[in-house]
């Protein structure tokens, strides 16, 4: 795996998510929480729904560095045409 955008520090374990289920602040702490989504059978017209992953905690600092460091990966993968922004914000089907 090529880390093209930001350097890593080296990290010892993943979790895959497929969207964050929601986020909360308290005392200047962030909780993010993340989820899987999970197709109820084979059927491709079954609904999906979110099962919890995980959550992650950080500072509020933390937290915006995160947004300005997505932000520039994103502006990154529009650059060299992986993705294309839109003028609003829709879901996108994996």
């Amino acid at each position: 795996m090529t880390n093209l955008f930001v350097r890593g520090v080296g990290v010892t374990s993943f979790t895959y998510f497929d969207q964050v289920s929601g986020i909360s602040i308290s005392d200047g702490v962030v909780k993010v929480e993340l989820a899987v989504g999970r197709q109820a059978s084979a059927d491709e017209e079954s609904a999906l729904t979110l099962e919890p992953s995980i959550a992650l905690a950080t500072s509020l600092n933390g937290f915006l560095r995160l947004h300005e460091q997505m932000t520039r990966v994103v502006d990154g993968l529009v650059e060299r045409g992986v993705l294309q922004k839109r003028e609003t914000a829709t879901d996108v089907d994996a």
